[in-house]
């Protein structure tokens, strides 16, 4: 009790206590025998204080250990800054949306594994030539169901009921002018093809952003890899397959109803010209890359508006009465990409352009035009 607690828990202490308990009359060495089994129950204490001590610095030298054998993110190529700044780090699933997103004929065996110790070719294979589209297929909405037939009163009343409510929303929603420029395209173009702007896309749409960024990833990755198929060229031009937008988190789908509503799922191809300047064992890469993206504006069995909720169906029987006709819409996107080989996260990217892109021509109200 004396060594472990109270304030007179030292050998100090427990000796004059011992010195003052004995009488003169007993032998000396009887107390010299306390005072030793004093000392070695301090001892004792001491070297159970230290094996604590000694445990604990295992513990935390273990612990340090332990983190110094996790992976470096800095050095893990599946860590690209660029590449997982936005959406999920996995490739897309092997289904894509079956609505307006381009089908793409591929199987499980193309889709690169989610444990790939590299990025490269994460979205599309690429090769040696000028741009060549690639088989991109689109569906037909509600004329893969259902045979044309003609329109009647009805259809025009629910015609003249849905222009209204394009007029009310090109007045009230200018935020939705894309969306309410290739809906009117819908009604009023006859199927046409229609240009559309990527770039505004890019601009609005945080999905449009992270759609460009992995797709100059994925065009670097292109590069590299026939660059090392064929390292004696130095100025070459690759084109690649197609990209589906729309359901997974690389090339995610678009996050504001406005570009919902005006494209929706789609694909991209892309397509680039290369320089390779080479230093020693320096390698630097510098292309002007093209963004190539289509879709098919249409209604689809089943399906309903992501913001509205309102069915397909009630603007699919313009498909099929001709009141309304699908079409497809294109666009084009330029970017030129400087960068050293083995480091496309680190790649320069200047913008060229305006940074204020005109509205579609397609609104009827001026103000949305500008």
């Amino acid at each position: 009790d004396l060594i472990y607690g109270g304030e007179r828990g030292t050998l100090h202490e427990f000796q004059k206590i011992i010195r003052t308990s004995i009488s003169p009359h007993e032998p000396t060495c009887f107390l010299d025998v306390a005072t030793f089994l004093t000392q070695q129950c301090v001892n004792r204490f001491v070297d159970l204080m230290r094996s604590q001590v000694a445990c604990i610095g295992e513990k935390r030298q273990s612990y340090f250990l332990s983190r110094k054998t996790m992976p470096d993110l800095r050095t893990n190529p599946n860590s690209n800054p660029r590449l997982r700044n936005q959406g999920l780090n996995n490739p897309r699933g092997v289904r894509r949306e079956s609505g307006r997103v381009g089908r793409v004929d591929s199987r499980r065996a193309d889709i690169p594994a989610q444990s790939s110790a590299s990025p490269k070719t994460f979205g599309a294979d690429y090769r040696l030539g000028p741009p060549q589209r690639p088989a991109i297929k689109h569906d037909n909405g509600f004329l893969d169901k259902f045979s044309r037939r003609p329109a009647g009163a009805g259809d025009y009343a629910q015609l003249v009921l849905w222009k209204g409510k394009l007029e009310a929303a090109e007045a009230l929603r200018p935020d939705l002018v894309d969306g309410t420029a290739a809906y009117r395209h819908f009604l009023e173009a006859g199927g046409q093809k229609r240009v559309f702007s990527y770039e505004r896309y890019v601009q609005n749409d945080q999905s449009g952003r992270t759609t460009l960024n992995n797709a100059i990833l994925d065009i670097q990755d292109g590069a590299e890899t026939v660059f090392a198929a064929n390292p004696t060229l130095t100025s070459f031009n690759i084109t690649g397959g197609a990209i589906g937008c729309g359901s997974g988190g690389l090339f995610p789908y678009p996050a504001t109803e406005n570009w919902q509503k005006a494209i929706g799922g789609h694909s991209i191809w892309l397509s680039g010209v290369v320089t390779v300047n080479t230093t020693g064992t320096d390698v630097q890469f510098d292309m002007a890359m093209t963004l190539h993206a289509e879709d098919r504006y249409n209604f689809n069995p089943g399906q309903a508006d992501l913001a509205t909720g309102i069915p397909d169906s009630a603007n699919g029987d313009f498909e099929l009465t001709g009141l309304g006709n699908q079409y497809d819409q294109v666009a084009t996107l330029m970017r030129r990409v400087k960068w050293k080989q083995g480091d496309t996260a680190s790649a320069q990217v200047p913008f060229s352009g305006s940074r204020r892109q005109r509205m579609p021509g397609q609104n009827r109200r001026l103000r949305n035009r500008l």
